[in-house]
């Protein structure tokens, strides 16, 4: 099946220390990302481009219709948990907003109404760990509501957890135990009728603000590797069950082709936080900052 094709993708090799290894997740041929950032026209922010070529693919996998986009996750996808606070792209749309308008689906969104009772299909909570992720299929499960067959969720975790860890002789076996609890959600999401997911990995933790140019990036950058591994392991176990299409969006292959030819998509700074470029608090901006200085800015403090 096309959704469950698995696509070997060896990007170019950022001088940062650790040599990227092939991954089993969907991306964008570093061939099409580089004719597109030398279209000086065409210096679209490259996760749109990225979700063109997954949105592609969920209309190309299956001829349903999404009936809802649903979402879990942390702060990447947090919809408002915190009294309306996004931690990413505030004032902006999230990356699941722009893949529902790509579908022509309702943005899955976060509110609270009489007697602070949740509205809206946004389970992230920002600060998540992948421990919290029950919690949030919990949520779900005290609505009373059931999953229906064409609804389409997407869950991206494990930043946290990253930044959380040391580096240390368990490595693969911590990673493998985060990604094998990830998998247990998955389960119980396709076990509730969730036919269709989109899981994308992680970015290179070790290129954010909080570790760029310190002794921790390389580890972290190993760190979030072995969780990448781990998750595709996971996902290929999951990938055996005929109820569910699990759609994988390579975020660290992106974010490593934004960082290493910043200069051709159009980013002056891929290396500050968003403080004191505009005076707000710390947030995570996953898309580049319009205006006359365009940056890529990450949060120091969470995910």
């Amino acid at each position: 099946m096309i959704g469950r094709r698995l696509v070997w993708l060896v990007p170019p090799q950022p001088s940062i220390g650790v040599r990227l290894r092939p991954t089993r997740w969907s991306s964008v041929e570093p061939e099409l990302i580089r004719a597109e950032s030398c279209d000086q026209s065409n210096r679209d922010y490259s996760f749109h481009l990225a979700l063109r070529i997954l949105t592609a693919l969920l209309l190309l996998c299956s001829s349903l219709s999404a009936n809802r986009m649903i979402v879990f996750g942390d702060s990447l996808s947090d919809g408002g948990f915190f009294v309306g606070l996004r931690f990413t792209n505030p004032g902006g749309l999230l990356w699941h907003e722009y893949l529902a308008d790509e579908l022509d689906l309702d943005r899955a969104t976060f509110s609270r109404g009489f007697l602070f009772r949740e509205i809206g299909y946004n389970f992230a909570v920002g600060a998540t760990l992948v421990s919290g992720l029950q919690s949030q299929v919990n949520r779900f499960d005290n609505r009373s509501e059931s999953f229906a067959t064409g609804d389409l969720c997407t869950l991206w975790i494990g930043g946290n957890d990253v930044i959380g860890y040391t580096l240390g002789p368990n490595l693969e076996a911590d990673m493998t135990a985060l990604a094998t609890t990830v998998g247990g959600i998955i389960q119980q999401l396709v076990d509730r009728g969730v036919d269709r997911i989109v899981v994308p990995n992680l970015p290179d933790i070790g290129s954010v603000p909080r570790f760029v140019g310190t002794s921790q990036s390389a580890d972290k950058r190993t760190i979030t590797i072995a969780f990448n591994t781990a998750l595709a392991n996971e996902l290929d176990l999951q990938d055996l069950d005929p109820r569910v299409t699990i759609h994988r969006l390579d975020i660290f292959t992106l974010f490593d082709e934004m960082l290493f030819y910043a200069a051709d998509y159009g980013f002056s700074n891929v290396t500050d936080e968003l403080d004191g470029a505009t005076g707000s608090p710390a947030h995570t901006i996953v898309v580049p900052a319009p205006g006359p200085t365009r940056g890529f800015y990450q949060t120091r403090v969470m995910l």
